[in-house]
């Protein structure tokens, strides 16, 4: 199917025949009809590229989201408001004391890139075909790059499996994201963990020395991502 340009208010107005071709009010009239219906053309003709994940920007992304089932707004914890010690800006007379029922978390919103990397993130999920080598590539594309963070899927093989970053920690509203688990490729039954180690570097792990994982006094213990998050 050959995709063909949506009909301007000229290209009917081209049409008109010899005989009123070069009338005036016979050229207005029929430019005041058609005028609504090539405008109508011209928005339906818009209509795929501005909601195309690629190209879709503001509210028009929203509706991709909501579609795929992953909204913009996210949970971040309020690490930098409450008083807290050895911290400069947070101290006496700077910080503010968190009472009982004051919130842990704000909303925040994500910037459009980041979103659209999050969508295509729960594309895959949606899609997923149950493969560990699957869900490896599809957080290494969304949380590893220039931060420096190396994730990785391990599946237990005892309905639970394991996903960790090590390296850094990704910008902080990846790592929400991460932490708050808003993401997940999760088989039915299966016992998901997000993790991360408790010093920025390698995991501790035995039989194993790389990037991702190593042993004694190079690898540290693993902690909840929701933990450290709010560390």
């Amino acid at each position: 199917m050959v995709d063909q340009a949506p009909f301007g208010t000229a290209d009917y107005a081209g049409k008109i025949t010899s005989e009123h071709r070069g009338k005036p009010r016979f050229s207005a009239t029929v430019e005041a009809n058609v005028s609504p219906l090539a405008d109508a053309q011209a928005l339906l003709a818009s209509i795929p590229e501005a909601y195309d994940l690629d190209t879709a920007v503001g509210s028009q992304l929203d509706v991709v989201g909501e579609w795929v089932g992953i909204s913009r707004k996210i949970q971040v914890p309020l690490v930098s408001v409450w008083f807290s010690w050895d911290i400069p800006g947070l101290g006496w007379e700077e910080g503010i004391w968190k009472g009982q029922y004051d919130p842990t978390y704000g909303i925040a919103s994500l910037d459009d890139d980041t979103y659209r990397d999050l969508i295509r993130l729960k594309i895959k999920v949606n899609t997923w075909d149950g493969l560990v080598g699957s869900a490896q590539a599809a957080v290494e594309a969304f949380y590893g790059g220039v931060s420096g963070s190396l994730p990785f899927v391990e599946d237990g093989h005892d309905m639970t499996m394991t996903v960790c970053i090590s390296g850094n920690r990704p910008a902080v509203m990846r790592f929400a994201i991460f932490a708050g688990r808003y993401v997940q490729f999760k088989p039915a039954a299966v016992t998901v963990r997000s993790v991360v180690p408790s010093i920025p570097g390698p995991a501790f792990g035995f039989d194993a020395d790389n990037e991702h994982i190593g042993g004694w006094d190079t690898g540290s213990w693993v902690i909840d991502a929701e933990e450290a998050i709010l560390a």
